[in-house]
């Protein structure tokens, strides 16, 4: 073979084997590189819905001292919060009902940072009393509050999330014999072991105030520790388990200390990327209220909406 051809064609083997060297190296270089970030997302997504049903042991007073989950993230969502009760008297049985619609919005900032707003849309109290009875049926149905929250998270992890949290209660409703206030600052803890399970506490301090229109103002202080397990086992469906305490520190003459310990059980389901919806049962167990028959059963269902805003 003449020199320059064997030049030549030695020149053409050198080009094809550099290519198919530098090809693949070429195609890892241009792989997009969002494949951490999309394997961490759906972590803290996750660990965030699994947290507990953010329902106070009471369903009204502006959903003061209900767990909180300890991540900070975004979403938007309607609550609604049912329980029922009653006592026996000489006349026959008395039974109640009381019911709060809330609204939420919550907005993760920094990572760490969240702001929120919650409002009680209606507030519902029913009292019937048997037949015949000198007592006629109670029925209220009124705006409840507004209260705002902060949540900051200072420890923060792959398993372990610490975090601090308070809301304002600003009354909204007229109409009150006393005008009361709220607020409850407190400590919330999640632990992820593995994916699928999550292990939550939180324990907040209510502060209450009741303002008259004369007198003295009153003032209640409570402590409602939770906590709480939940799992989603499968795509889309998972449970919890969360029992919650509530104890009044300062009871008025004749209460006990020991108010409530409920256990709210119940699902949850993931049924679109961004959309949550939680059905539990509030079923007390012991306590003053439980005693007294004034806390006997409840529900809880919450719809809510997590959106990329930022």
């Amino acid at each position: 073979m003449p020199m320059g051809k064997r030049i030549r064609s030695r020149g053409t083997g050198a080009l094809v084997v550099l290519f198919v060297l530098t090809a693949p190296a070429g195609a890892r270089a241009q792989d997009p590189p969002a494949e951490t970030t999309t394997a961490e997302e759906p972590t803290r997504a996750g660990g965030a819905g699994l947290g507990p049903l953010e329902f106070a042991p009471e369903p009204l007073g502006g959903n003061l001292g209900a767990p909180r989950a300890a991540i900070p993230q975004t979403r938007l969502g309607l609550g609604l919060h049912w329980v029922m009760g009653g006592e026996s008297t000489a006349g026959g049985d008395v039974s109640r009902h009381a019911l709060a619609l809330l609204a939420l919005a919550q907005l993760e900032l920094f990572e760490t940072l969240e702001v929120g707003l919650e409002a009680e849309l209606v507030e519902h109290n029913e009292t019937d009393y048997p037949e015949p009875s000198a007592l006629h049926d109670e029925t209220s149905d009124e705006f409840g509050f507004l209260v705002p929250r902060i949540k900051a998270a200072f420890l923060t992890g792959d398993v372990i999330t610490l975090a601090a949290g308070v809301g304002v209660m600003l009354p909204t409703a007229g109409g009150r014999s006393m005008l009361p206030f709220g607020i409850d600052p407190g400590f919330l803890f999640q632990a992820r072991p593995i994916e699928m399970l999550s292990i939550n506490f939180s324990l907040p301090f209510v502060l209450r105030f009741d303002v008259p229109d004369e007198g003295d103002t009153q003032m209640n202080f409570f402590i409602d520790p939770a906590v709480g397990v939940a799992v989603m086992p499968i795509d889309y469906i998972g449970g919890f388990v969360d029992a919650q305490i509530e104890i009044w520190l300062d009871p008025d003459q004749g209460a006990e200390n020991f108010r409530l310990f409920s256990l709210l059980i119940g699902v949850r389901s993931n049924f679109l990327p961004w959309m949550m919806a939680e059905l539990g049962a509030i079923v007390p167990v012991a306590g003053d209220l439980y005693d007294d028959e004034l806390a006997e059963f409840g529900l809880g269902f919450r719809l809510a909406a997590t959106p990329d805003l930022l």
